[in-house]
């Protein structure tokens, strides 16, 4: 048995990792949508201040910096009132639930130091009105599937938005990326490389295009791997691993959910 130890260790702390950035996935996504209702609202410093006091709060962390520390004392009011206000939005509602109790079972592997200390993240949201009562955590296919939809929705949305501002019209290649964004979003995953790819050969700088085909890769290995073909497994995540490079070496600060180098 112990000759196992050190590859069951190895996959945990792999499956741990990007269980721990599917909870990223979350937030990003969160934050997005946070944005985009608080600029409506507010100037655009106070609402990026806004949405991560927002998020802070909601999964119980900590301001990263002084300003946000800062910010979070002085507004703490603000904060509560625009936390009931997403009371009504049940997607909203459910995601944070579900990344919360994720965030609570990587602590508890982790052994995260002095969580005894603070408030349950699952108590804090049900004095929040967000938790979503009953159930239980969810599988790690289901979550990291439902995380990476949330945030591609969420960046779907903040492009359409920004579009709709500069009434720019698209290039075929842009085109291209954005059907095989939405038919990733479906789970149509080989459809949506063959687009991507049509997509590149039209502009080999497109990052969102590599990122794409590396997320498709990614999520073709996870069902290969669900169905024990190791093989398959292994080369679809060198391929998403390959794409996302790519992607990386176009745009460095380009955000791709569950990259692994």
């Amino acid at each position: 048995m112990k000759d196992f130890e050190p590859e069951l260790d190895k996959r945990l702390k792999h499956l741990l990792s990007r269980m721990l950035e599917g909870v990223q996935m979350v937030k990003r996504g969160l934050y997005l949508r946070l944005l985009y209702r608080l600029e409506l609202k507010y100037e655009t410093e106070k609402a990026k201040f806004l949405a991560a006091a927002i998020i802070n709060t909601l999964f119980s962390d900590s301001p990263s910096t002084k300003k946000a520390e800062a910010f979070l004392e002085s507004n703490r009011n603000l904060i509560k009132q625009e936390i009931s206000d997403l009371q009504a939005d049940n997607q909203i509602c459910n995601v944070v639930t579900q990344a919360a109790r994720v965030k609570g079972i990587i602590s508890h592997y982790l052994g995260t130091p002095g969580k005894e200390s603070l408030i349950n993240p699952l108590e804090r949201l049900k004095e929040l009105g967000i938790l979503v009562p009953g159930g239980k955590a969810p599988e790690p296919g289901s979550f990291l599937s439902m995380a990476t939809k949330f945030q591609e929705d969420s960046m779907g949305k903040e492009v359409q938005r920004r579009e709709n501002k500069s009434g720019e019209q698209k290039p075929k290649w842009a085109i291209l990326t954005q059907k095989a964004f939405e038919y990733g979003r479906k789970g149509k995953y080989w459809k949506s490389i063959k687009l991507a790819r049509k997509a590149l050969k039209l502009n080999s700088k497109d990052s969102e295009a590599w990122r794409l085909v590396g997320n498709a890769y990614e999520f073709l290995g996870d069902e290969a791997e669900e169905s024990s073909d190791r093989e398959r497994a292994t080369e679809f995540h060198r391929k998403a691993t390959e794409a996302w490079e790519k992607a990386k070496e176009i745009n460095p600060n380009i955000i791709i959910p569950g990259y692994h180098e």
